[in-house]
């Protein structure tokens, strides 16, 4: 506190200045302006109101230290979750690339264990198809492995995210020895619909018994059944997935244009999320929009008209393999 003092002819006159806080008054400003700037002001506002105690007067001091110290805690708070919401933000495109790299080696991988199919006429053992897949590596760098499902299928597996082998977060995807008919610019005529056999009309994909008079399936390519018994089941489980497969495949044939249509909309959608992330998700991305201008218009009935028909045929498959693989369970056939 200070004092002036007037000196008049005869009369002295003595003025008192209020006393200040000048570290209270800066705190409890800053505090209060922090507010506005989503608390990013608070703190220091709290320190100096905090220091301003230790002077008087001290109401701005206490106020300051109030709204400087919640502003903190919220900004605190606010901080951690937006740290926190960054880092899920960049594991969920860090995931999102990984997963597209590792299609994309999945699709390299199965390429070359359908030219050893195509030179040996069957596909490889499990062991055998590992060490020619295993070359392609996966997103999160682990290379990938290979297992057989049948003498038509086999499955490409990647570790996953963990690395390891055989857990939950393993990215299987399964694959025909023959890969289906590229999509092509015209799409053929409606087919006619078989009929149902008549006396003298035998259906090609069953050969007659003589020993009760019945049809039975078919038996694989390259097998007669003057050596094979026609009625085993193995074999007619594998008649089964193959025309299941052939009608699958000439559906897909005859309505290539919708197929590649399909398949590439989905190669859209795929990557126009992290197209701008790595320059090979910008060349899936441009690839598949070119794919799609050679396709041209499509008219959505078709589209979901050849999902409806499809959908049978792919059950179809998935039925005829499972069948398949009990039949071979219960004869004891690797």
């Amino acid at each position: 506190m200070s004092q002036q003092s007037y000196r008049g002819p005869g009369t002295q006159v003595v003025v008192q200045q209020a006393p200040s806080n000048s570290l209270g008054t800066a705190g409890f400003v800053l505090a209060l302006v922090g507010w506005v700037s989503c608390g990013f002001l608070c703190p220091l506002g709290f320190l100096l109101s905090l220091f301003g105690l230790g002077k008087q007067p001290r109401g701005l001091a206490i106020a300051g230290t109030i709204i400087g110290g919640l502003g903190s805690t919220f900004l605190a708070f606010f901080g951690f979750a937006l740290v926190m919401g960054l880092l899920g933000i960049g594991a969920v495109v860090d995931s999102t690339i990984a997963l597209a790299e590792t299609y994309t080696a999945m699709s390299q991988a199965a390429d070359d264990v359908r030219q050893k199919y195509n030179e040996n006429e069957t596909l490889p053992g499990d062991t055998t198809g590992t060490v020619i897949v295993s070359k392609h590596i996966d997103g999160w760098s682990n290379p990938l492995r290979y297992r057989m499902v049948n003498d038509k299928e086999f499955e490409l597996i990647s570790n996953g995210p963990d690395g390891l082998a055989d857990t939950a977060d393993d990215v299987v995807s399964d694959y025909p020895a023959v890969p289906p008919p590229k999509p092509s610019q015209t799409r053929p005529g409606p087919q006619p619909t078989p009929q149902p056999n008549g006396p003298g009309d035998r259906n090609p994909d069953l050969i007659p018994t003589p020993a009760d008079g019945v049809n039975k399936p078919a038996l694989p390519d390259g097998q007669s059944g003057n050596n094979v018994n026609p009625i085993d089941p193995v074999a007619a489980a594998q008649a089964r997935v193959d025309r299941a497969q052939d009608a699958l495949r000439q559906y897909q044939e005859q309505n290539a244009r919708i197929y590649g249509y399909i398949r590439t909309q989905q190669a859209i959608e795929t990557y126009e999320p992290i197209k701008d992330t790595t320059v090979k998700a910008r060349e899936m991305y441009e690839a598949a929009l070119r794919a799609k201008e050679q396709i041209g218009v499509v008219d959505p009935a078709e589209v979901t008209t050849y999902k409806s028909e499809i959908r049978p045929l792919n059950d179809e498959v998935i039925r005829a393999n499972a069948a398949l693989r009990k039949a071979k369970r219960d004869a004891a056939l690797p």
